[in-house]
């Protein structure tokens, strides 16, 4: 007996085609999308505001994939505008208990569609209605240039002040040629916390009570994923959210389209109810096909080609986290001890380690060494990482080893308040890794930062033209509390670093506190991305802006000596040089 909870989420990642649910709009009319269904807080501020009877424009902009779709279905459901299994409109104007007006996607339409509709959604409160208007940002701008554009120079104005909302993406009006309406970035809006809402929407024993009737079930990987998962849910979650965490931070942001993707073929591995039929009870099948496993794109050791066509299964495979060695491996690989497992998991890695040792490592031959071994290493490593250790000084523990120290502290810094002392430590990294790219050597007891002209090639030099300094007290970290009213967070921080009394504000991100830990700890790296070569030059600027010395007749310069850092002067005078 085959379940259709089951099928339906088969339809929802790209690893092969046909997967119709991999849309929004096909998914809407699914019997089971209310069951997986995640109340966005974005959606809810704007259904409350319109039962308020405010008449507002809303305009959604982002990736394809982002939930904007999502987010109109949650506001007209909410408003008790769209049945259950009802497909959405191009555009509707509804006139019921509350007048909407809506466009489902302005980017599907053609130009002169779009102008028609722009213009219909700004002028809804004029007409006693609301408006929501769904596009991607290209199509939109276009538009509004289109309507509003007079002239270039208008254009350009009006492209500037859209772009600058999209970035800033502020939750207020903003007013275009005296129409006013929210302009909304979903792509700006932090969507780790749907890992979580999704995770346990899934796992409710509600959608897989038919899988408890198949006469498959004792050999269904599918079954047996929603099981592991279930029963090592935090682990799991924690992972899961930690490597979107670290792509977000690093510039490689996952849509949710693309975390269902992911999440939803490591459960299923595409695999048909029919074919489980035909299998016998293979003593491995609860390995090869583990959402462990199939979370990375792997069936067993075995790489999965199709599964690089999800994005995020795609990016873990580059990161390679299994092949990083873990305190564990030698209790693992060694000693063959896996208690660091939960009890469930263990019995499936004790059994594919037994039948793998016997084969192989028991036979003194070249095979002993091979890929295999390699591979097999890194499948377990994949069963730890997912599934190991559920207390949270244990799984802090697990993501300093494989994401970096820097990070684990980073997810503590943009989510709680921190401590004057957490704080201070950090500061403490900065300065000293400020200092040991101005200088090249590290600070002994120095409390202040020189600021020279210096080469970025990893180059010791001796010699270095001092262009200004900077007291260790003129440097503070601060933590900004931000506005999350369409965040599905309780609470965010921004990190700055609050330079010369907060004259100066540079935030501090994830890559360049990792550069700056790099740095401290030794291992100095002269290749640096771009986004974060950017960074550090807006951070010198800053320095220089506020403390580089104001007499320009005089040459000051640091000498690296055996016995310190020594700082001279040197004054012209004719033909006569004297230094200090």
């Amino acid at each position: 007996m085959s379940n259709e909870f089951v099928e339906y989420l088969k339809s929802m990642n790209n690893a092969t085609s046909g997967n119709i649910n991999a849309l929004a709009e096909s998914q809407v009319t699914n019997k089971f999308y209310e069951s997986i269904r995640v109340e966005r807080k974005l959606g809810k501020n704007i259904s409350e505001r319109i039962k308020e009877g405010k008449k507002e424009v809303y305009i959604l902009t982002g990736h394809a994939g982002d939930g904007k779709t999502s987010i109109l279905v949650q506001v007209l459901k909410d408003l008790g505008l769209l049945n259950k299994g009802e497909k959405l409109k191009v555009e509707d104007d509804i006139k019921a208990k509350v007048n909407l007006f809506y466009v489902k996607d302005m980017s599907e339409l053609t130009l002169e569609n779009q102008k028609k509709l722009l213009k219909k959604a700004l002028k809804s409160p004029e007409n006693n209605s609301s408006a929501i208007l769904i596009s991607n940002t290209g199509p939109l701008l276009n538009s509004f240039q289109e309507v509003f554009g007079f002239s270039e120079q208008v254009k350009d104005k009006i492209e500037r002040n859209l772009l600058d909302q999209l970035d800033r993406n502020e939750n207020k009006m903003i007013e275009v040629c005296d129409y006013k309406f929210y302009l909304i970035n979903i792509a700006r809006i932090d969507n780790i916390g749907f890992v979580k809402e999704i995770i346990n929407k899934i796992c409710s024993s509600d959608n897989w009570l038919n899988c408890l009737k198949c006469e498959n079930l004792s050999k269904c990987p599918i079954y047996l994923n929603y099981k592991c998962i279930n029963e090592n849910i935090s682990s799991v979650i924690n992972f899961i959210e930690s490597y979107y965490r670290w792509l977000y931070e690093n510039d490689k942001r996952i849509t949710i389209r693309q975390m269902l993707a992911q999440i939803s073929f490591g459960i299923t591995g595409n695999v048909k109810c029919e074919d489980i039929k035909k299998w016998d009870k293979r003593v491995f099948i609860d390995f090869q096909y583990n959402f462990a496993n199939l979370f990375f794109g792997y069936k067993g050791i075995n790489q999965l080609t199709n599964a690089r066509q999800i994005k995020a299964v795609d990016y873990i495979q580059d990161m390679e986290l299994d092949s990083i060695a873990l305190r564990y491996d030698y209790e693992m690989f060694v000693k063959n001890n896996f208690l660091m497992l939960p009890n469930g998991i263990r019995k499936i890695i004790e059994g594919i380690w037994s039948e793998y040792s016997k084969r192989y490592l028991s036979v003194k031959n070249e095979t002993s060494d091979s890929e295999i071994e390699r591979d097999m290493r890194k499948a377990i490593r994949r069963f730890y990482l997912m599934y190991g250790m559920e207390d949270e000084k244990s799984i802090n523990t697990k993501n300093k080893e494989i994401f970096g120290e820097i990070f684990v502290d980073y997810k503590e810094l943009i989510s709680k308040k921190q401590s004057t002392r957490s704080l201070r430590s950090l500061k403490k990294i900065i300065f000293e890794s400020l200092y040991i790219k101005n200088i090249g050597i590290a600070p002994k007891n120095e409390n202040k930062l020189y600021l020279t002209l210096t080469r970025y090639d990893g180059a010791f030099q001796s010699v270095l033209l001092l262009l200004g300094k900077v007291g260790y007290d003129d440097l503070e970290v601060v933590q900004q509390e931000k506005n999350t009213e369409n965040e599905d967070v309780e609470q965010k921080y921004d990190i700055y670093l609050s330079i010369n009394n907060a004259k100066e504000m540079f935030k501090l991100n994830l890559p360049i506190l990792m550069h700056f830990k790099t740095i401290v700890d030794g291992a100095i790296s002269t290749e640096v991305n771009p986004s974060l070569s950017h960074g550090l030059a807006e951070l010198n600027s800053k320095l220089i802006k506020e403390f580089r010395f104001s007499d320009g007749e005089n040459l000051r310069m640091i000498v690296n000596t055996v016995s310190g850092t020594i700082e001279v002067q040197a004054e012209f005078d004719d033909d006569k040089v004297y230094i200090y």
